[in-house]
């Protein structure tokens, strides 16, 4: 199953309040509690470029335990801490190229209704804590009175967020927005056969002898009794092929994320099978084609899926275009296989 965390704000827009940061001081960021601060670690200082962050830290977790944190992780993370949380505050690890936070660590007590004493908090959508029901959001945290063994799981489960994962946890969106477009196109069809009395399913109504003989007026010039009854005629149709051609369309889709790895452009690329009928926690990632694969150049990406990328990258997050695809965040593109 795939967990997400709710309260967990996406890398993009952290880095947006990284970028905030730069330009305050530190007093000015030691009073903002409206905020996410962004920190990282440089020969052993909590830092946000010229802002002193431990000042940001202290008073809710020991500092030594992201210290410590930091250096499992080879200090390639960055870390952000949502300050309205109060002592409940989480602090998110992510690197600035992933789309989702890895994981967060805490102190505190974060048990449920009994008092258990505070505790080194790991949370990640990896752990599996089976004292706690799944519905719990403890379901996915550990705890621990050692700093140490905390750290050990920090390292053990704050991993960068896969591919096949990031498909999992944005399919929903799209498969929203595809069906949403099959259901315009399904209900024009509707509309265009009411305009001459035929209601029902459009499989059924299409498939109807009425229907035949219908389309076979207008195919041999035969004439109507009404002009304007037989321009509904057409013009439903024209309706019925469209929906028809839509019934047909491959309804699987590749999940494509573009962003920067070394100084290169690379790609990760997933097919999804069958997106109109997916759910988030059991989508089918499969390892054909072009899908579940790293292409590490524009060269490498198949031409069919770099045309629609292409396409798309014009639209607003968002956007869907008919036939190629939708843009699902800004780095982040559904492509019609």
């Amino acid at each position: 199953m795939s967990y997400v965390d709710v309260n967990a704000p996406l890398v993009e827009h952290l880095e947006e309040y990284a970028d905030v940061m730069d330009e305050r001081t530190d007093e000015e960021m030691i009073n903002e509690d409206s905020t996410f601060a962004v920190f990282t670690f440089r020969g052993g200082k909590a830092v946000s470029n010229n802002i002193d962050a431990s000042k940001l830290t202290s008073d809710v977790i020991p500092l030594e335990y992201l210290q410590e944190v930091s250096k499992a992780l080879r200090d390639n993370c960055k870390f952000a801490c949502d300050r309205t949380l109060g002592q409940w505050r989480r602090y998110y690890v992510y690197t600035p190229d992933s789309l989702f936070v890895m994981g967060w660590v805490a102190y505190g007590d974060y048990g449920l209704d009994t008092p258990t004493g505070d505790k080194f908090v790991v949370g990640s959508h990896r752990i599996i804590n089976r004292k706690y029901s799944e519905d719990r959001d403890q379901h996915h945290m550990s705890f621990s009175t050692k700093m140490v063994t905390a750290v050990r799981s920090a390292k053990r489960y704050i991993l960068p967020i896969n591919h096949g994962e990031v498909a999992r946890r944005t399919i929903n969106d799209t498969k929203h927005t595809v069906n949403m477009f099959n259901s315009e196109v399904s209900s024009f069809a509707k509309v265009a056969l009411s305009k001459i009395g035929l209601e029902g399913r459009l499989a059924e109504v299409s498939s109807s002898d009425v229907w035949a003989e219908l389309c076979h007026k207008l195919d041999t010039n035969n004439p109507f009794l009404s002009a304007e009854f037989e321009r509904y005629v057409g013009e439903a149709r024209e309706k019925i092929n469209v929906w028809k051609v839509h019934q047909s369309a491959s309804t699987d889709m590749y999940c494509v994320r573009v962003y920067e790895r070394l100084g290169k452009q690379v790609f990760d690329v997933n097919l999804i099978s069958d997106v109109p009928n997916q759910y988030n926690w059991r989508a089918r990632v499969h390892n054909t084609d072009f899908g579940n694969r790293r292409y590490n150049s524009m060269d490498e990406l198949p031409e069919e899926i770099m045309n629609k990328i292409s396409a798309l990258s014009i639209c607003e997050v968002g956007g869907f275009v008919e036939e190629v695809g939708h843009r699902s965040m800004s780095t982040l593109y559904y492509v019609y296989a």
